[in-house]
């Protein structure tokens, strides 16, 4: 089962349930393959990759970092435990923002990927079901915080992140992508909820796209990558009333 991917050059990254990290040649999209991979301990569910690194939250395990120099023979180099399970991460510079249920957010500093050390920390809300996608623009940081919808959270004291603001979406937030001054958050059974975020002490609803179970989300120019129930949708986005 594979439980998340990301693309970087010629080569795509995926997270599978028994196989760990697995490293896919994507150069003939016709033709993918496999060349090699990193059997991970834990459960591993979200992933990023920068340079000739991979950052892993690999479940229970913590955060775990990968060395990509050689596709054919990732190598682990360095691991993080921190509070709760990491199932989201994004890079904010040198920092690792870690969505990490029921901790709310994490911030581990990879500027040294052999030796990753957890600097700070938000939590966010009470519920046990919290933190489970982030995502970063300029010195924020937006994370898709289940029941408690979407938190905006100043990441200029990486040290010490503050909340700045947030917005319930209606169900459970779950994934959320960011594109100018809107955020598009995959809630569940509430869809696709699209916010304007020009304001970050008040984010506020503009639009939705309803009728199926949304859990993932990517934004690419003018269209909304939604990932559910039905599948792969492709939706527009063309202003904050597309629906």
């Amino acid at each position: 089962f594979a439980s998340a991917v990301v693309v970087s050059g010629k080569y795509g990254f995926m997270l599978d349930d028994t196989e760990g990290l697995l490293v896919i040649d994507i150069s003939d999209p016709a033709n993918p393959r496999r060349v090699g991979g990193f059997r991970l301990s834990g459960h591993p569910g979200s992933v990023t990759v920068s340079g000739r690194c991979a950052f892993v939250g690999d479940g229970l395990e913590g955060l775990k970092v990968i060395d990509i120099s050689h596709p054919a023979k990732p190598e682990h180099i360095g691991t993080c435990k921190i509070f709760g399970v990491p199932s989201g991460v994004a890079l904010s510079g040198s920092y690792l923002c870690v969505a990490s249920g029921p901790a709310g957010l994490e911030v581990v500093d990879v500027s040294n990927p052999a030796n990753p050390r957890r600097v700070g920390g938000l939590r966010t809300s009470r519920s046990f079901i919290s933190g489970f996608g982030v995502a970063v623009s300029g010195e924020r940081v937006y994370l898709a915080d289940g029941p408690a919808g979407l938190q905006v959270i100043d990441m200029r004291d990486p040290a010490n992140p503050r909340l700045l603001g947030g917005c319930k979406t209606g169900h459970v937030a779950n994934r959320v992508a960011v594109s100018g001054n809107y955020a598009y958050v995959a809630d569940g059974e509430a869809g696709l909820q699209v916010l304007d975020i020009s304001n970050p002490a008040e984010p506020r609803r503009v639009g939705s796209y309803e009728g199926t179970k949304v859990l993932s989300v990517a934004v690419s120019g003018n269209k909304a990558y939604v990932v559910g129930t039905d599948g792969l949708q492709v939706i527009e986005v063309r202003s904050s009333r597309s629906r």
